[in-house]
């Protein structure tokens, strides 16, 4: 049984490639597979986090001067890796009651400040105001690409970290200040063993701005039954994902089920089933969830 429910997995997963390759004239998708770098089954390693951070370094992030020159306000989001109870995975948060982006999922992040020495800083800045997670727990592992321009107008940029527990960190480790340049905190343990698991219930949600946080285990990106098909501003088609049994089921009926048409905001093609409501990591999320696969190899 478990078999042929695979089996039609796999092949609902080919008619919606061949679907999405002729519906939009945009870099086709593949189907997930694991990392060739490390096991996504596997918890997280100091030579994982290495090879990472190597594959990273090959996307040359955008420069102080291009920075500079952006008008547009820029924003900066955080990819939290981290282990948990043995398993790897990212950290999702579950957006409170906002003017913008209410209810989505979404990784810690937000506007730069002034106050911020830089865009790793602002991202670190927002996953403290966030969910509770010190610049000193955070291992920056690298840039992911490029900006991306939002559907309000910001210049987002994407920044990988390994989440180390607070617990695990010596006092000289907590009192360090944390770096401001992609690429440059080394791995520390050459190792592989895996790295310590993050206690979930050691984070702490600002209410006013996150309703949940999370951790999704990075073997569930290999699910077909999670993946469906969405197009980020009729640029480029990625994989949403599924994570409906992840949200607390008190805010399940809460969270926006809205439908997108091909020419709203962040997503295109979103069509949603009111009889079978599902929460998905989609829009900017996804796109860069989606180019946080490609990094790793897996699509």
């Amino acid at each position: 049984m478990m078999k042929r429910a695979a089996s039609l997995a796999s092949g609902r997963l080919e008619q919606i490639l061949r679907h999405v390759s002729t519906s939009f004239n945009v870099r086709p998708l593949t189907k997930p597979v694991d990392s060739t770098f490390f096991s996504v089954a596997e918890p997280l390693t100091s030579d994982a986090l290495r090879a990472i951070s190597r594959q990273l370094e090959k996307y040359t992030p955008m420069t102080a001067a291009a920075i500079a020159c952006d008008s547009r306000p820029a924003a900066s989001v955080l990819i939290g890796l981290c282990n948990v109870d043995g398993v790897s995975g990212v950290l999702l948060e579950v957006r409170a009651k906002l003017r913008t982006h209410s209810g989505e999922i979404s990784f810690p992040g937000g506007k730069a400040d002034e106050i911020d020495a830089n865009l790793v800083d602002a991202a670190l800045r927002e996953a403290f105001e966030e969910i509770g997670v010190r610049p000193s727990q955070v291992e920056i592992l690298g840039c992911l690409a490029q900006p991306t321009v939002s559907s309000t107008g910001l210049t987002v940029h994407c920044y990988v970290g390994f989440i180390h527990p607070y617990e695990e960190l010596s006092p000289g480790a907590r009192k360090r200040t944390p770096s401001l340049v992609p690429n440059s905190h080394p791995v520390s343990i050459p190792s592989s063993i895996p790295l310590p698991s993050l206690s979930i219930n050691s984070l702490r949600p600002n209410p006013s701005e996150v309703q949940q946080v999370f951790q999704f285990p990075l073997s569930y990106l290999l699910s077909p039954l999670r993946l469906r098909p969405h197009n980020l501003l009729m640029r480029s088609s990625y994989w949403a994902i599924d994570v409906t049994d992840f949200i607390k089921p008190e805010l399940r009926g809460l969270l926006p089920n809205v439908p997108c048409s091909p020419n709203d905001g962040d997503e295109a093609g979103r069509i949603v089933d009111p009889a079978v409501p599902k929460i998905e990591v989609w829009g900017l999320t996804g796109h860069y969830m989606n180019v946080f696969m490609r990094r790793l190899m897996m699509l």
